[in-house]
């Protein structure tokens, strides 16, 4: 009997998938990238690698960016939700650092879309229904005195915010994404989805997913999905930030302590086997 396993880059990053499934996005977004609650993955492993290299250009560095949005479908009637977007910043100790939103629309080369809710005709009850914030992470990763050092940014938290008051739940098809602004899709203003998540939930606060600018071995981009709405009456992110890092630095913690898919399949293959091969490589 012989147990044949090959230790490929997903099964090395990736914790095992436990509970339920996200409850998949119809817009763009198909299962291979609908990560699911506390998983991380690199950026490159979402086909995210290319918008490392966006407007890259003869003796130009280029610019590192991605693109976090959120949309919704207003009620046909009643009172109309009033959603924000938010992408929080943290250093390495999830200490809060600052925000990019409605109310500060340019945050260490990171550009908010402004509040689209007011686009939304009152009487139709249609128009725009998504805000967006262009991340440039190679600024992020310099820090907001533009060296690193002092309250450097380590994490980029993205958040969604019921400024009216409603729970998530209660919005209808609501959900945020990240997207590689470099290339078309099916999404949002015709963007390619990396990933993208369900905003469900009781509480004001959703906290999606976040970057951990240096969680890959080879310096790169993780991204971390929590997919959790907080109990808490915050409408917006200055007043959110200590409970948002608290929740996400749990779900990094969480992590730590899981069981990797590896020691699993070597447990298994131990116990079921009389010779077990560990094969290092691209599957093959």
């Amino acid at each position: 009997r012989w147990w044949r396993f090959a230790l490929t880059p997903d099964v090395q990053m990736n914790s095992v998938r436990v509970g339920a499934p996200p409850e998949m996005v119809d817009r763009g977004v198909g299962s291979s990238c609908a990560l699911w609650r506390g998983e991380a993955v690199n950026l490159k492993q979402l086909g995210g690698g290319e918008a490392l290299e966006a407007d890259k250009g003869e003796g130009d560095e280029g610019r590192d960016v991605l693109l976090a949005g959120i949309s919704w479908v207003p009620p046909k009637k009643g009172n109309l939700p009033v959603m924000d977007l938010s992408v929080l910043f943290f250093d390495e100790d999830w200490e809060f650092v600052d925000a990019c939103d409605w109310q500060k629309l340019e945050v260490f080369g990171c550009k908010h879309s402004g509040d689209w809710c007011g686009k939304i005709d009152r009487a139709t009850h249609t128009g725009p229904v998504r805000e967006t914030v262009e991340l440039d992470v190679g600024k992020l990763k310099m820090g907001p005195s533009g060296s690193r050092g002092v309250k450097g940014v380590r994490y980029v938290v993205v958040a969604t915010f019921s400024y009216s008051g409603q729970d998530m739940s209660d919005v209808p098809n609501a959900y945020a994404y990240l997207a590689d602004p470099s290339k078309r899709g099916g999404g949002p203003g015709g963007t390619r989805i990396l990933t993208a998540n369900r905003i469900t939930g009781q509480g004001t606060v959703n906290v999606g997913f976040f970057l951990d600018l240096q969680g890959g071995d080879d310096g790169g981009v993780n991204v971390v999905v929590v997919d959790h709405t907080l109990r808490v009456n915050s409408r917006q992110a200055s007043s959110a930030g200590g409970s948002v890092g608290k929740d996400c630095k749990r779900m990094v913690e969480a992590r730590g302590k899981g069981v990797q898919l590896t020691g699993i399949a070597a447990l298994a293959a131990a116990c079921t086997a009389d010779r077990v091969m560990v094969l290092k490589g691209k599957g093959e």
